[in-house]
């Protein structure tokens, strides 16, 4: 993901949550062929095209995306929860 940087309006924290690093792997007949990485590289150059930083993390451990949550306190704009 990109870095952020002043000449963005919006800095937004993406945190995909338990099994969605498998997206691609797991099931793709029901969950497609579109891996997290590249639905994550999509939505980078969308918000680059908005004018919105990105970042986003994945974790299979709920405990680990509650401490990014409370981290972000001050440091993001918004938080997309998937």
């Amino acid at each position: 993901m990109q870095k952020p940087n002043r000449k963005y309006k919006y800095k937004i924290l993406v945190l995909n949550g338990p099994n969605l690093g498998l997206l691609g792997v797991r099931e793709p007949g029901v969950y497609g062929l579109a891996t997290l990485e590249a639905i994550m590289r999509e939505l980078d150059a969308y918000g680059r095209e908005c004018g919105v930083c990105v970042e986003a993390a994945q974790s299979d451990l709920e405990g680990v995306l509650v401490e990014r949550i409370l981290a972000a306190r001050g440091v993001y704009d918004g938080i997309i929860m998937n």
